[in-house]
């Protein structure tokens, strides 16, 4: 059986798989914890630094905390920061804002949004798509009492959505992308609830 960096190949090749696998199933409403923590027990090597990073910030996705959660977050937004991946850093962010719309109970930073805005259009992330990006940016925006930024974004994810769905995907794919995959259809509900229509 042949080593990468000390661990047996063929467990490197199962962590990067059960991740794949955990962030299909996170992506629809699936509960993940399961492929997870078997990815993690595979993501031990300097080699799967990298997928080990991903399958936690899946998992931290699952803790009901919000304060023991955004301390995860920071943690791994440093890691994330030292691999030098900036795209990560954008998935971190966009974990952290969702935590912070909806708990509440926590200030939002309106340069803060901004910048996570700006990063979205740039980098693809782990299991967020850029409508749903667009989404947290729309909601987080909405918390902060400017209307016509979260409209602006949220109209911008239901046409990156619709435009994905109509031009990319063949028709026996299309409906389960929009509705299939929670976050997509939170999209399309919040636009609805706006009088957004595309």
């Amino acid at each position: 059986q042949t080593l990468v960096d000390g661990q047996p190949e063929d467990e490197v090749r199962k962590a990067c798989r059960l991740e794949v696998r955990a962030a299909i199933a996170q992506a629809l409403g699936q509960d993940a914890r399961a492929l997870i923590d078997e990815g993690l027990g595979f993501a031990k090597s300097e080699l799967t630094a990298t997928v080990r990073w991903d399958l936690e910030l899946l998992r931290v996705r699952y803790e009901r905390d919000t304060c023991i959660a955004l301390a995860q977050l920071r943690r791994l937004r440093e890691r994330a920061a030292e691999l030098d991946t900036p795209w990560r850093l954008v998935s971190v962010d966009a974990d952290r804002l969702q935590r912070l719309v909806d708990d509440r109970e926590f200030p939002l930073d309106a340069h803060e949004v901004a910048e996570f805005e700006h990063a979205a259009r740039r980098w693809r992330v782990l299991g967020v798509s850029l409508p749903q990006q667009l989404h947290i940016a729309a909601r987080s925006w909405e918390a902060l009492g400017r209307g016509a930024d979260a409209r602006r974004c949220l109209t911008e994810a239901m046409q990156v959505l619709l435009t994905t769905a109509n031009l990319y995907l063949p028709d026996d794919y299309r409906d389960g992308y929009l509705e299939r995959l929670p976050a997509h259809r939170a999209i399309r509900r919040d636009a609805s609830l706006k009088s957004i229509h595309l």
